[in-house]
């Protein structure tokens, strides 16, 4: 427990984000307020039990490290290693599904732009203070590399428009100094709960019940606020509130 333990703490949204907040908070032994306005807790995640097997509406899976590894066996989920067969990804582009979306002359522009930087001088990379994810893209990729690669390959992750998205926020940690990396896990790249993405989000609901949460669909004014919600959501959260902070978003 930390020094601050003790505090009320409200997270607004109920999300996956949200979620974790609260459930780390609660750890270091914080009084949490969760708000969520939807009936349902874990936001996009959730598992479908068909006649051909789970599917997930959103993530299904998460990168392996040791918080992701020790988090979940806190909780009692099991964690199982990806197929190989599941990491094929596909872009459509022009009617077709394609494993590398980019077409010759574009190609060939994306890898004598970049392979040369990754090499040689891969710290003119690193995301510039305020850069947006698309700014960061067409600076460092090309425009072709950044509309059919680059955002296709984050929008299954992270909703927003991607002028909108921080690229220090999302890319920087490719570009941080290794000893500010999260240690690696015992198990090696993407990794998903035994029964699916919502198995996590239900268990650490059942933990913050436990540590006697309390759960609203409204804001208590005057408390220590997380807010955990996609960057339009927030600004309608903050406009009263924090004026200039919701206009930044």
């Amino acid at each position: 427990m930390s020094a601050e333990a003790g505090k009320t703490v409200q997270v607004i949204g109920g999300g996956f984000a949200g979620l974790c907040a609260a459930y780390f908070l609660a750890r270091q032994g914080h009084h949490v307020h969760l708000v969520e306005k939807a009936d349902r807790r874990g936001g996009l995640l959730r598992t479908l039990d068909t006649p051909y097997g789970l599917v997930e509406t959103a993530a299904n899976a998460l990168l392996s490290n040791e918080l992701v590894e020790e988090t979940a066996a806190e909780l009692g989920v099991t964690l199982i290693p990806t197929r190989p067969t599941a990491k094929k990804r596909f872009i459509l582009r022009d009617g077709k599904l394609r494993r590398f979306p980019l077409k010759g002359p574009a190609a060939m522009r994306f890898i004598t732009r970049t392979a040369p930087r990754f090499l040689f001088a891969r710290q003119s990379l690193s995301p510039q203070p305020g850069e947006s994810v698309r700014n960061w893209g067409e600076r460092c990729l090309g425009e072709d590399a950044t509309n059919y690669l680059l955002i296709p390959g984050l929008s299954g992750i992270y909703a927003g428009e991607p002028s909108s998205l921080s690229a220090s926020l999302i890319l920087g940690r490719f570009f941080a100094n290794k000893k500010n990396r999260v240690r690696p896990g015992r198990l090696r790249g993407s990794v998903a709960p035994k029964g699916g993405m919502e198995e996590l989000t239900h268990a650490m609901h059942r933990y913050l019940e436990q540590e006697g949460a309390e759960f609203k669909s409204e804001s208590t004014p005057n408390l220590p606020t997380i807010v955990a919600l996609p960057p339009p959501a927030a600004a309608a959260f903050l406009e009263a509130r924090a004026p200039d902070l919701s206009a930044s978003l």
